[in-house]
């Protein structure tokens, strides 16, 4: 059960080598990563279908790998910057600057469809207990080398329960995280964000998350955890 009082943290180490952006996390390099399990967004706890995510990074890219557990994996939307997260996806929230008022989200699908944009959100400025009232979103930021690719264990679309996962891995470059102090960020800076999965089965919606907003709402800053990088 995760903690209200607290936010979590996570180290993300350096690769030597760039990560292969294939889809499967059986490249070599995340044995270095640590595993997040994720949470039930709304209460913390241990979720129906689990999720598991890994971090690396090298001095161009943050690389970020989910497993989900999924019987029913589908999609429908193919273009870039659909609002996939109407839908099932993975997702990234990125403060490089940890100020809670700006930060970035990517995301990927099953269909290996990307959303990306900057967000604006005065919550903890106005405090509110999630968006504040002039919270935005920017899908106009698209960064240029944002790749990503998805590996499915079962049949897309086939809603027969007999899929057992389907696994992303991210590749976010680092040049353009311009709201870093650090570019690409050196050893010991801190960045905050979120770690995010949504699942629909028949009407049924499950949210996970690295750190719980224990709101129906990922965009709840004053939640982010903590990514060390070292």
């Amino acid at each position: 059960m995760a903690d209200k009082a607290q936010v979590p943290e996570y180290e993300i180490f350096r690769t030597p080598e760039p990560v292969r952006i294939e889809g499967r996390l059986d490249d070599p390099a995340w044995e270095k990563a640590p595993v997040i399990d994720l949470l039930e967004n709304s209460e913390g706890k241990a979720p129906r279908y689990p999720t598991q995510a890994r971090m690396l990074y090298d001095d161009r890219c943050l690389y970020v790998g989910f497993h989900c557990v999924d019987p029913d994996i589908w999609g429908t939307l193919h273009r870039h910057d659909d609002p996939i997260y109407e839908e099932e996806v993975v997702e990234i929230f990125l403060d490089p600057l940890g100020s809670l008022c700006a930060y970035y989200e990517l995301e990927v699908s099953p269909l290996n469809t990307g959303f990306d944009a900057l967000i604006l959100n005065d919550a903890v400025i106005t405090g509110a207990a999630g968006r504040g009232g002039k919270f935005q979103g920017f899908s106009g930021w698209n960064p240029s080398d944002f790749r990503h690719a998805v590996y499915l264990e079962g049949k897309l679309n086939a809603h027969d329960g007999r899929s057992r996962f389907w696994e992303a891995v991210l590749a976010v470059p680092f040049d353009e995280m311009f709201l870093g102090r650090n570019v690409p960020p050196k050893p010991g800076d801190i960045w905050h964000g979120n770690l995010y999965r949504i699942d629909s089965e028949g009407g049924r919606l499950e949210e996970s998350a690295f750190s719980p907003t224990f709101r129906e709402d990922f965009h709840v800053p004053a939640r982010f955890g903590k990514f060390i990088f070292r």
